[in-house]
């Protein structure tokens, strides 16, 4: 992701004859080695293979070698299919009360009794294709001296301090700024000193500028004027090295959508006596707009898209077994939805479109399309334990729970594995 620093060297004498000579050696060296290893892993007996141990550098790079063919993404493989498996404390690398988490996604502070949650990774269905852990050093590595910043709702946010979180549990980091306002999460910022980079998150629902129920929850509709991106993160854009795109959930809300002064038309609001136009298109034309804002500033940056992530609310959104699952869904067992798929079309459409008008310029637009993963974790939210001890006084009839963000640690740190690798 950093500007290539091209190497000169001075060359003060004509090579020799011996130089040569050594030249031609260690090509002959090479090229014996080549062949054993050929050999001794393509010809040898089906036995005598079965007891080579191979190096982790030789499996890394095999398993480089073979995800990169016949994939469709910039990575080598596609990790937008697959399915959950075992795997015994993938997810429990940090401790989210250490990394100052949202409190209603700190699901072991609040007391969750479970933790079979953790021990589950995504298996990518292309054939070859395996989806390593995360990895800070690599992260960091890869964004050196860079801006990260995450743009949307709040699965932007949770996808966000699951990133602080992550690169944290190895890493020095701090708080560079904070909502003055107690308990709001709107704009936040870390820095991490050892590789001089900054990780931000940015409220902006609607990623246009929006008025109403998004700021005060007892209005009864939102007001969208898609002709105006949001203003804080519109105006740091330029300053974004990496921009990680988040949103969806708000867009089923009612609202009006404005184009300037003209109501282009509503979603949910009959008696307003407006155009019902749902919130695909709005939600689109948003999409659009952000990215052609990021793709405008001439410079060196990565914008990656992520798919819409959908909530599990299988009963009242009060009851408190409305999201009680403990295992994900099978291959099968759960089918992505109708309207989460379309969001989904929208984005990889947006997508698509502008990595083609961009191709070969400075800016590479990618998708992070994480919307059958989360589909497949209904077991992997707070539910009623976005509140400590919710049955420290018995079972009560309602109780509010949260089946649409991940605890942290949980499955939303897949969504930054899969980021590492677009990176």
């Amino acid at each position: 992701m950093g500007a290539y620093q091209p190497v000169h060297q001075q060359h003060s004498q004509k090579p020799s004859s011996t130089h040569h000579g050594r030249v031609v050696l260690a090509w002959l060296f090479t090229a014996v080695l080549c062949l054993a290893l050929r050999h001794l892993l393509c010809c040898s007996p089906r036995a005598a293979r079965g007891n080579v141990v191979v190096s982790p550098l030789l499996q890394y790079i095999t398993s480089t070698y073979t995800e990169g063919r016949g994939s469709t993404s910039t990575s080598g493989c596609d990790y937008s299919e697959g399915q959950w498996v075992r795997a015994a404390g993938h997810a429990r690398r940090y401790n989210g009360t250490e990394c100052n988490v949202k409190g209603s996604e700190d699901c072991a502070r609040n007391g969750r009794p479970d933790t079979g949650y953790l021990d589950w990774r995504w298996q990518p269905a292309a054939p070859g294709c395996q989806l390593p852990g995360f990895d800070a050093a690599a992260f960091l590595g890869a964004v050196r001296g860079q801006h990260v910043a995450f743009v949307g709702d709040s699965m932007a946010r949770n996808q966000a301090e699951s990133l602080v979180c992550l690169l944290g549990a190895s890493f020095p980091y701090h708080l560079v700024y904070r909502d003055p306002e107690p308990g709001t999460r709107k704009f936040w910022r870390w820095a991490f000193p050892t590789h001089n980079v900054t990780v931000s998150v940015y409220w902006a629902p609607f990623l246009a500028r929006a008025t109403g129920r998004c700021d005060n929850y007892s209005l009864p509709y939102n007001s969208v004027h898609l002709e105006t991106l949001a203003d804080r993160w519109s105006a740091d854009a330029g300053a974004m090295d990496v921009a990680v795109v988040s949103t969806g959930h708000w867009f089923w809300n009612p609202s009006v959508y404005y184009n300037g002064s003209e109501v282009l038309g509503t979603h949910l609001l009959p008696q307003l006596n407006h155009t019902g136009i749902g919130f695909l298109s709005p939600f689109r034309e948003a999409i659009r707009a952000s990215i052609r804002r990021l793709a405008s500033a001439g410079r060196a940056r990565a914008v990656v898209l992520a798919t819409f992530s959908p909530a599990h609310f299988e009963k009242a959104w009060d009851d408190p077994a409305t999201c009680a699952r403990r295992m994900p869904y099978t291959e099968g067992e759960r089918e992505v939805d109708a309207t989460h798929a379309q969001l989904r079309s929208i984005v990889r459409e947006e997508t698509t479109a502008a990595a083609a008008a961009t191709d070969g310029g400075a800016t590479r637009v990618e998708v992070l399309d994480v919307t059958k993963l989360a589909t497949m974790r209904p077991d992997g939210h707070p539910g009623v334990y976005m509140k400590r001890d919710p049955f420290a006084r018995g079972v009560p009839e309602r109780l509010q729970s949260d089946c649409l963000h991940f605890c942290l640690p949980g499955p939303v740190d897949t969504f930054n594995e899969i980021l590492l690798q677009l990176l």
